[in-house]
């Protein structure tokens, strides 16, 4: 989890990714597990400003299949 960072957390508007690994996809779900952003191959920096304030999950998906899940909050 060294080569991993999501900041800010909680988040304004734009979600910053940091990650040795290369990221293949990213979804934002809310708390009832509905994906409310899903984007493929993304650059490292999630626009997150037209999510309404809330806790939400964001996994991130690698290229060697693996995935990590952490809890955000707008």
């Amino acid at each position: 989890l060294n080569s991993f960072n999501i900041y800010p957390n909680p988040v304004t508007n734009v979600l910053n990714i940091k990650s040795v690994k290369e990221i293949i996809k990213v979804e934002i779900t809310d708390i009832l597990g509905k994906i409310i952003i899903s984007e493929n191959n993304p650059t490292n920096r999630i626009n997150l400003e037209k999510l309404q304030s809330g806790l939400y999950s964001i996994k991130i998906i690698f290229k060697d299949e693996s995935s990590i899940i952490q809890k955000i909050i707008k």
